[in-house]
């Protein structure tokens, strides 16, 4: 019985939150649009394009001073200017260094991976932080995410919390008296 009350009452709000729903007005907004084709959005991509050519050019650099050394070893040896043994250390350190310069290419792969998801996080919380005064200004009550569906911006007028617990309160209420009046019987 207690159930019944609650899906009538929850189904008579749905019902009236529809009906009053339809006369306002609903918009989505692409925010993968709005990043990539803003102003702020262009900026963001510039940015993300000089954080990867920098470690691009880090990466180069990294690579030809261990190929470089390399073929220094190689000449130093074939034109005896090194013994074997000491062309065999050289390259035993210069594989310790490749590996640190790996080690070290990574590291800053992945801070600029961080640093461009943190940009991007900010571009789009700007971006977010705008909608309600925008949804506001122009008669807007519901405001999704148009790939996701996600909600962006809910007037304050669609909010039925309040006279939905309102309802389920007294559908409780009602099944407490009539459990009260049933067990008194």
């Amino acid at each position: 019985m207690k159930r019944i009350l609650i899906i009538a009452a929850l189904s008579t709000l749905s019902l009236f939150n529809i009906v009053e729903a339809k006369t306002e007005k609903k918009v989505v907004i692409d925010l993968a649009t709005l990043k990539t084709e803003s102003k702020e959005g262009r900026e963001f991509a510039k940015k993300r394009e000089d954080i990867y050519k920098e470690l691009q050019q880090f990466e180069m650099l990294k690579r030809q001073h261990v190929s470089e050394t390399q073929r220094s070893v190689t000449t130093d040896y074939q034109q005896g200017k090194i013994s074997q043994d000491d062309a065999q250390k050289k390259i035993a350190e210069l594989s310790r260094e490749q590996r640190r310069a790996e080690f070290e290419v990574q590291e800053r792969r992945d801070a600029a991976v961080a640093q461009t998801q943190q940009l991007e996080q900010a571009l789009e919380e700007k971006i977010v932080s705008r909608i309600p005064e925008l949804a506001e200004k122009n008669g807007w009550i519901d405001v999704r995410e148009a790939r996701t569906g996600g909600t962006l911006y809910v007037a304050k007028t669609l909010d039925k919390t309040d006279s939905t617990l309102e309802a389920i309160n007294k559908a409780f209420d009602a099944e407490t008296l009539k459990s009260q009046l049933t067990k008194k019987a």
